[in-house]
């Protein structure tokens, strides 16, 4: 009986938990600069990285600036990124999406 059980739980596929990413958008008032401070401050990115993302969300409309985040880590960079904006006086969009391509 015990060797029926063990048996059992070896087969579980353990699955892993989704991972997130954060999605910036361009918008015509927030100034590129801020953008960039924004990425590197709260995505951990190069100054050379930033400008890069900030290029891709200036002409592209939008970039992933963070990934493989758990969500309640994606969910605070969008919080501390919206309110920075906004304590800035800046209408900077990001949200979190659900990470394509990961099992």
């Amino acid at each position: 009986m015990s060797e029926a059980i063990l048996e059992n739980k070896t087969k579980q596929k353990i699955t892993r938990p989704p991972k997130y990413c954060v999605v910036m958008f361009n918008d015509n008032l927030t100034t590129q600069e801020f953008v960039v401070d924004v990425i590197i401050k709260y995505y951990n990115k190069t100054e050379a990285e930033a400008e890069i993302l900030m290029n891709q969300i200036h002409v592209e409309g939008k970039a992933i600036v963070g990934k493989g985040y758990d969500l309640d880590i994606a969910k605070t960079k969008v919080k501390k990124t919206t309110i920075y904006a906004q304590s800035k006086n800046f209408p900077l969009k990001a949200e979190v999406q659900t990470q394509e391509g990961e099992s």
